[in-house]
């Protein structure tokens, strides 16, 4: 079945996408994200534009695939406190308080969780007050000749998030970001999100592993492709990452592989025929100093 977003903007809380069900964007039609927590769903978590929880065989694409259709858009710009004057970046807004969030609390465009066979073709992505993009736990993920741009003198609102994920190809595609285009990890990064099951045998979060990117074009003001494992303790493995085709521009860090926390293991990691130009950049004042490759294995705190 297939549910269609005509020319026109629409005002929307909360979207769920249901299996079987594709949320299609025509040119000219955009979804625009509110900017009052009220319109959202009851928990914190969910403070999303569009998400799916435990679906198979959905996902946002336009009318036909290689003419692009329609926006996503969220509340970036309605989540704009004022101007930080000394980092020269935006100081953001958060609902501190509401459904019990204490830091980060500002709605995502995006989340799939728990999701299989999912689509995201051909749409604008654009403005997210907070990450732009979180798959976690999903299998199946394709996502194709998509433009994910946020102000860049905006920070957390990463082009997308890659938790635990298998099979996960993004190609053709176009990622303006002031953080991090595209982050993975196995396990979440978010410390307030609730917690997450683990294997009981191995302890450590489900893997994330044949993830393909393919023919991107990237610019950050933080690092335009980063593997992380950086503030849980219990990391599970990340592996079989194959990044190939992708110009990096006007970008603070080109690649970040930072291995600091758990017992889970990086890698795999293939990166083939990057045309790459860093550039070190006080304004806005974010993370990197225009490193084309960044690698470290420090713990930040002991492990067992």
């Amino acid at each position: 079945a297939y549910v269609w977003v005509p020319p026109g903007g629409y005002l929307v809380g909360s979207l769920n996408l249901s299996s079987n069900v594709y949320l299609v964007l025509e040119k000219g039609g955009v979804l625009q994200g509110s900017s009052q927590p009220a319109d959202y769903a009851f928990d914190w978590e969910q403070w999303n534009v569009v998400q799916a929880f435990g679906a198979a065989n959905t996902g946002i694409i336009a009318p036909k695939e290689g003419e692009m259709g329609g926006e996503l858009r969220g509340s970036m710009w309605q989540m704009i406190a004022g101007w930080n004057s000394e980092d020269h970046c935006f100081i953001q807004k958060n609902w501190h308080g509401v459904n019990n969030c204490s830091a980060d609390c500002r709605p995502m465009n995006l989340l799939l969780v728990d999701s299989t066979n999912i689509s995201i073709i051909s749409v604008r992505i654009m403005d997210s007050a907070f990450w732009t993009q979180t798959f976690r736990r999903c299998t199946n993920v394709l996502e194709r000749g998509v433009h994910v741009e946020g102000a860049t003198q905006y920070g957390n609102n990463d082009g997308l998030d890659i938790e635990s994920c298998t099979n996960v190809t993004v190609e053709n595609s176009v990622f303006i970001t002031g953080d991090d285009c595209i982050a993975m990890r196995s396990g979440h990064c978010q410390q307030l999100n609730h917690p997450w099951p683990m294997d009981p045998h191995s302890g450590r979060f489900q893997p994330t592993n044949a993830i393909r990117l393919r023919n991107l074009s990237l610019q950050s003001t933080s690092s335009a492709i980063k593997v992380e494992a950086l503030f849980q303790i219990n990391h599970g493995d990340l592996y079989d990452v194959e990044a190939t085709d992708v110009t990096i521009r006007r970008t603070n860090r080109a690649i970040g592989i930072w291995q600091r926390n758990g017992n889970g293991t990086l890698r795999d990691l293939v990166f083939r025929n990057f045309d790459i130009e860093t550039q070190l950049q006080y304004q806005p004042n974010f993370w990197g100093l225009g490193e084309p490759l960044v690698v470290t294995s420090i713990p930040d705190e002991p492990v067992d």
